[in-house]
C-alpha cells in the first residue's frame, strides 16, 4: 500500500512467504493506529511481517511458523521486523517457531512485546539472534519465552533493553545467552538537545533484566 493510510484493521488471514518477497505482510511508513488480530503465517523463504516507521498501534495474537529470510543480516532476514523509526507498537500473542535468520529485530520504540515466545528448536543453520535490538531500538519484553538458540546468542542488543517475565532456555552454545553492545555516550545539548544542562554527562542506555530466568 501507500504511505499514511491511518487507523485500519487486517485480521483473521493466512499467509504463505515465497522466494524473492521482502516479507508476507508489509506495512509501510505511517501506517498508524493499525490493529493486527489473528494472523498466521505458515512459512517461507522471507520475512512473514515487516512494519515501516509506523507508531501507535496494536499487534495480537500473530503466530509466525518458519519463516527464514536473508541469512546473517536480522534487519533483512528476521521473521518479524519493526524498523525506520517505530515506536508505541504493542504486540501482545506473539508466536515465532524456527525463525532461524533471526526471530524478532527492533530498531525504534518504545516497542512492548508481551505474552509469546521465540522457539528454534535447536534447527539450523540459525544465521542471526532470536531477537536483535538496534542503538536507536527500546525494547520491552514481558511474560515471553525464548528457547531452541544454537551457536546465536538469545538477545543481541545495542540499545534500550527492558525485560519482565522472560524465560532465556540453554542450549545456545555461546558465551552468553545476551550480548550487549552498548557503548557509553556523551549526554550534551548536541546528541540530547532537549534535555537540561543538570542531566548532562555520561550516558548508557538502560539494560533492565527485571524478572528474567535464564535456564541451563
Amino acid at each position: 500500500g501507500h504511505a499514511h493510510p491511518n487507523a485500519s484493521t487486517i485480521q483473521r488471514l493466512r499467509f504463505y512467504g515465497a522466494a524473492g518477497n521482502l516479507g508476507c505482510l508489509h506495512l509501510s511508513e505511517l501506517c498508524h493506529m493499525w490493529h493486527l488480530d489473528d494472523l498466521l503465517f505458515s512459512g517461507g523463504p522471507c520475512p512473514a511481517l515487516v512494519v515501516d516507521n509506523c507508531w501507535d498501534s496494536n499487534y495480537t495474537n500473530i503466530d509466525v511458523l518458519a519463516h527464514v529470510g536473508v541469512k546473517g543480516d536480522p534487519s533483512r532476514g528476521a521473521a518479524v521486523i519493526f524498523r525506520r523509526g517505530c515506536n508505541n507498537l504493542y504486540c501482545r500473542g506473539l508466536r515465532i517457531e524456527a525463525g532461524l535468520s533471526g526471530g524478532l529485530y527492533a530498531d525504534g520504540g518504545p516497542i512492548y512485546v508481551s505474552s509469546g515466545k521465540i522457539d528454534d528448536g535447536f534447527g539450523g543453520p540459525q544465521t542471526a539472534p532470536a531477537v536483535t535490538v538496534t542503538a536507536g531500538a527500546h525494547l520491552v519484553l514481558d511474560d515471553f519465552y525464548i528457547g531452541g538458540v544454537r551457536d546465536q546468542f538469545a538477545i543481541d542488543t545495542a540499545g534500550t533493553l527492558k525485560l519482565g517475565q522472560v524465560c532465556i532456555d540453554g542450549g545456545a552454545n555461546t558465551v552468553a545467552a545476551i550480548n550487549d553492545r552498548r557503548a557509553w555516550q556523551h549526554f550534551n545539548p548536541v546528541t540530547f538537545a532537549t534535555s537540561s544542562p543538570p542531566f548532562m554527562g555520561p550516558f548508557l542506555p538502560l539494560l533492565d533484566l527485571g524478572h528474567a530466568q535464564f535456564l541451563r
